[in-house]
């Protein structure tokens, strides 16, 4: 993160892998501890997989929410 500072990089995927860090650190604290994460960090964890997802696979995940939501 320093260096795209520093370089005047891109931030985005950058921004990115944090997150993506602190969602494998949330799971794998988890698993370690035998213990489910609190409400604050699941619903986090779940806006993170699901707004992964969709920068990742956006038409895959536009005919997820086709389906669930019944729009166009």
């Amino acid at each position: 993160m320093v260096s795209a500072f520093a370089t005047r990089g891109p931030m985005g995927p950058i921004m990115a892998i944090l997150n993506v860090q602190s969602i494998i650190l949330t799971i794998f604290q988890a698993v370690k501890t035998l213990a489910l994460p609190n409400w604050m960090q699941m619903i986090g964890l779940v806006f993170g997989i699901i707004g992964g997802l969709t920068l990742a696979v956006p038409d895959f995940m536009k005919k997820i929410c086709v389906k669930i939501f019944r729009c166009k």
